[in-house]
């Protein structure tokens, strides 16, 4: 597992940007990420060749993603108004600690 991904086109005058990608595509959360979604896709593949009288791949497929895309959907709509409130709270506190200690700096 020591396989390092390369960015093609990877120019250095971009600010760092290239580096932040090769960040993104060697890191374990995104590997974590790309095997549970491999894993829900065969799951869910599964599931409509158990139900299926006929074999077809395309239509199994098909069902399989959609229904993936569907139950992501619902896990990111249970998932995101938490994340936001949490995010949102966590930037006005920062924000009211650098007001108070401005405030308090001048006085």
């Amino acid at each position: 597992m020591g396989h390092k991904c390369t960015v093609p086109y990877y120019d250095k005058s971009n600010n760092g940007r290239g580096e932040k990608m090769k960040k993104l595509f060697n890191s374990k959360m995104l590997k974590k990420v790309m095997v549970v979604t491999a894993i829900m896709s065969i799951v869910s593949a599964t599931a409509v060749v158990a139900s299926a009288d006929t074999f077809n791949v395309t239509t199994t497929m098909s069902t399989a993603f959609q229904t993936l895309v569907t139950d992501l959907l619902s896990m990111l709509a249970a998932i995101l108004p938490i994340g936001l409130t949490v995010l949102g709270a966590s930037v006005a506190i920062a924000f009211g600690i650098k007001w108070f200690r401005r405030i308090t700096a001048k006085g």
